[in-house]
């Protein structure tokens, strides 16, 4: 119903044929004529010259990237005091930051102990609590679910700008537990115990199908990967996930497989060995030779200890699994969507 924010990844120029706001905002310089003729530019990091849009127009080219998670949350808020007479609301905030090129407000700029990328954080913390400030004060924390995460772990080869995944193996791009695992927290006063933890496999695959069970929404007809796991949101041990199969794509190739604490990892070209940039530059990634494994992560969470020839039968079972859902997605694959 309402859109407010960049529409992509904030190191994506505009594009020319953008529906332009009667009052856009031009900064650096920048006019309607440049905008309609911007592939054509010579500019310098014109990647970072991102849009900002509200609904579907432009109305800030280049956006103000250092005020963007305060303008979010802004919107949210004001979006939470009018409509939280109605029932239901729903609320999409996918903040642009941490994503690189990262920018704190002028108000955090400086204040943490963890240099930029810490500015940004503590920023995104303030824009957590002024939400559940707005949910409190218009009385319907008690009946709002909250799910604070992200889509995948850490750019490493952006070094101090990129974040990292502690002791996890590797990060974005990659095919390793520190590009997938990410933090999940979950708020919900009276079905969700405050503390409580569920340490299986839990995908934002899941969210949809979830969110349709809580609201009594249909699924799509055409069968889909997520599954409702709100026992497990609950705290509860839900089975199904221990026997289901997890997959860990490179590109368009499955290259490893997860069942449980298992996780099988298929010989392959192209793994990123990353050289760290410094203050937000990228640094080196080049790809290697990774060979056949299976990690426990139940006992090696860093993915350091391959077990493979132990356990003959796994490896098997998880090569044919492999081999089975690829044929399925080739199988089921759907066209594109056009927009009309």
């Amino acid at each position: 119903d309402k859109y407010f924010g960049v529409p992509y990844s904030n190191d994506m120029p505009i594009a020319s044929t953008m529906a332009l706001s009667d009052e856009i905002h031009l900064r650096k310089g920048m006019t309607v004529e440049m905008i309609r003729n911007y592939d054509s530019l010579k500019i310098e990091n014109k990647s970072h010259q991102t849009p900002l849009l509200k609904d579907n127009e432009v109305i800030e080219f280049p956006a103000d990237q250092t005020t963007l998670t305060r303008r979010y949350t802004e919107f949210c808020v004001d979006f939470i005091n009018t409509n939280s007479d109605e029932d239901p609301f729903f609320v999409y905030l996918a903040h642009t930051m941490p994503h690189i090129p990262i920018f704190a407000s002028d108000q955090f700029r400086g204040k943490s102990k963890g240099g930029l990328y810490g500015d940004v954080i503590e920023e995104i913390d303030w824009s957590v609590g002024e939400i559940i400030k707005a949910l409190k004060d218009n009385g319907v924390l008690e009946n709002t679910l909250v799910i604070f995460t992200s889509d995948n772990g850490p750019w490493l080869s952006f070094g101090n700008h990129g974040g990292s995944a502690g002791g996890l193996r590797g990060g974005k791009f990659d095919i390793w537990e520190g590009g997938f695992r990410v933090p999940a927290i979950m708020s919900w006063p009276g079905i969700i115990t405050p503390g409580s933890i569920n340490d299986q496999l839990i995908s934002t695959l899941d969210i949809l199908p979830t969110i349709a069970h809580m609201t009594g929404a249909k699924l799509p007809t055409k069968e889909i990967d997520g599954i409702n796991v709100m026992s497990a949101w609950k705290g509860e041990h839900m089975p199904v996930l221990d026997e289901r199969y997890f997959y860990y794509f490179n590109n368009s190739e499955i290259r490893a497989v997860r069942k449980g604490n298992w996780k099988y990892v298929s010989p392959h070209r192209g793994g990123i060995v990353i050289e760290p940039g410094k203050d937000g530059v990228n640094g080196k990634s080049e790809g290697r030779d990774f060979p056949e494994a299976l990690y426990d992560l139940k006992s090696d969470v860093t993915e350091s200890k391959n077990v493979l020839g132990k356990h003959a039968e796994l490896q098997i079972s998880f090569k044919e699994v492999i081999q089975n859902f690829s044929k399925e997605i080739f199988s089921e694959a759907r066209p594109i969507g056009v927009i009309e």
